[in-house]
């Protein structure tokens, strides 16, 4: 690995103007042998998350919503 005290920083921004250093960039990246892994932790709702307080309580407010609905204005 190369000593970052001799190099200026990088803006990543303007780096993607520049395309080669984008891809000294990722040769560089390539020999960190890094593992790729995607995480979408909130794509959907763990169900196991929710309490059972808290089910019971979705259950109530849905059951007085629909209740409100049925009553004449």
């Amino acid at each position: 690995m190369q000593p970052t005290e001799n190099r200026a920083p990088v803006n990543p921004f303007l780096m993607l103007g520049d395309a080669e250093a984008v891809n000294e960039a990722l040769r560089r990246a390539k020999a960190w042998n890094l593992k790729s892994r995607v995480c979408h932790p909130l794509d959907r709702p763990s169900r196991a998350r929710l309490s059972k307080e808290l089910a019971q309580f979705d259950a109530f407010i849905d059951a007085e919503t629909a209740a409100d609905n049925t009553r004449p204005a």
